[in-house]
């Protein structure tokens, strides 16, 4: 080896060398300022939302983000509630799930435990529990909703001079079945009541497509009738209102539909060639009849909202997206006549 190839082999060690401190010098950076970055976690006490004067207890990891003084919750989060005192009805609340960057994500389960609930005139135990998936912080996925719920009355007893709860009534037991996308409600759609103390049972059947607007059948049905509503695009066809005991039937067609629907056709043709085309103030919520199986579904859906007493957990867009698109989008809807 001549002394010009030796020289040669050394700048190349020299090269690799100054490339090897080079990248330390970077990782050394890197690492130094994702410091604050390290997953770190919490447990104790845990305020609520409409709970004035007492905690829950919550377990969660997080993040530090130094930059907006905000914790960024990553990870499992776990919390229970044991209520007292004006609380008490809460026997045992929890809540359960995981977050990524502050969102929820995947399989969330809420359960609220009530122990002798004052609704009035009578008093309400039992269980509700919610089990729904989200992505992103938005409800995706399957979502099911039970509850299984007894009722007593509180009477005073002279002879004992004080007050006494009845024995508990049958089980009342709800099931809703549902699937979202991206925050709204589409696919199938079933809810199932049964009120055993009354022998009444009730049920409720739809299908919504991609844009959460009813399609197909919209099916009632309980205490010996059925209700059907036939949609298409979203728009009421015609209403059926059987007696399941005397098989009368009552027909209601609805005459306007061909021409808003044409209208609505229309529109869209002309929102594909011209994406920001005003809308007029027509709403389609009136045209449908105050919305038939849109309101139906959205308060059979909105007597369970006490499960989400854990709202301000945060994380949760649905809502945000609801107002944007879906079922109340939907009812507010405006299109050119």
């Amino acid at each position: 080896m001549n002394k010009y190839n030796f020289i040669n082999v050394n700048q190349q060690k020299t090269s690799y060398n100054m490339k090897k401190i080079f990248y330390f010098i970077i990782l050394f950076i890197a690492s130094n300022s994702s410091f604050g970055q390290v997953l770190q976690k919490y447990s104790g006490p845990f305020g609520l939302e409409n709970i004035v004067d007492q905690n829950a207890v919550a377990t969660y990891s997080y993040i530090d983000d130094t930059a907006n003084y905000k914790r960024v919750k990553n990870g499992l989060f776990s919390l229970v509630f044991k209520g007292t005192g004006a609380y008490s009805f809460l026997g045992n609340a929890t809540a359960t799930g995981n977050y990524k960057d502050n969102l929820k994500t995947g399989k969330w389960v809420i359960q609220l435990n009530y122990n002798n609930l004052n609704a009035g005139d009578f008093y309400v135990s039992g269980t509700k529990m919610l089990v729904c998936n989200y992505k992103n912080g938005e409800l995706d996925g399957e979502f099911l909703y039970s509850s299984n719920l007894t009722t007593r009355t509180k009477i005073y007893d002279y002879k004992l001079r004080k007050y006494t709860f009845s024995k508990p009534s049958l089980p009342e037991t709800k099931k809703i079945v549902a699937s979202f996308d991206k925050g709204v409600l589409v696919g199938n759609y079933t809810y199932n009541f049964n009120d055993q103390a009354h022998k009444s049972i009730y049920s409720i059947v739809a299908s919504l497509d991609s844009d959460s607007i009813l399609k197909d059948k919209y099916i009632e049905n309980g205490d010996g009738s059925e209700y059907i509503v036939e949609y298409k695009n979203g728009f009421r066809i015609r209403t059926i209102d059987k007696n399941l005991q005397t098989g009368d039937a009552k027909i209601t067609v609805n005459e306007e539909f061909a021409e808003e629907d044409s209208k609505f056709s229309e529109f869209l043709k002309a929102k594909i060639t011209t994406p920001d085309l005003e809308e007029s103030s027509y709403n389609i919520r009136y045209f449908n009849g105050n919305g038939n199986g849109y309101d139906r579904l959205n308060e059979a859906i909105n007597t369970n909202s006490d499960l989400f007493i854990f709202l301000n957990i945060g994380g949760d867009l649905t809502m945000e997206r609801i107002k944007e698109r879906g079922l109340l989008a939907f009812q507010t809807r405006t299109f050119s006549r």
